[in-house]
């Protein structure tokens, strides 16, 4: 005789609430030397990176409290070139790219 138990491990699907649901970068393609990031969060902290085509994490930051952030970010160091800024609130993870001229 076989028995199967049934056992919840986890939970997927479209009801799962994504802790950052608002994401703008401007401007984008960025000429001078600041970039803005706007982001709002439920999260009480959010892990920003801007990562180049390599793979290298070129620029990394947290930012704590939760709602509407606007970060002005200065990227004078960075190369001309594209790159992907990504940010992550633990649960959730989105990204963007960034032209850099």
């Amino acid at each position: 005789e076989i028995a199967f138990t049934k056992e919840q491990v986890g939970t997927v699907g479209i009801d799962e609430q994504e802790s950052i649901n608002a994401y703008a970068i401007f401007p984008n393609p960025v000429e001078n030397d600041i970039v803005n990031v706007q982001f709002n969060s439920s999260s009480d902290e959010v892990a920003l990176s801007i990562i180049d085509l390599t793979g290298k994490k070129v620029f990394a930051d947290i930012y704590y409290n939760q709602n509407n952030q606007n970060q002005q970010l200065n990227i004078s160091d960075l190369k001309p070139g594209l790159y992907i800024i990504s940010l992550d609130s633990g649960n959730s993870r989105v990204s963007k790219k960034l032209i850099v001229k």
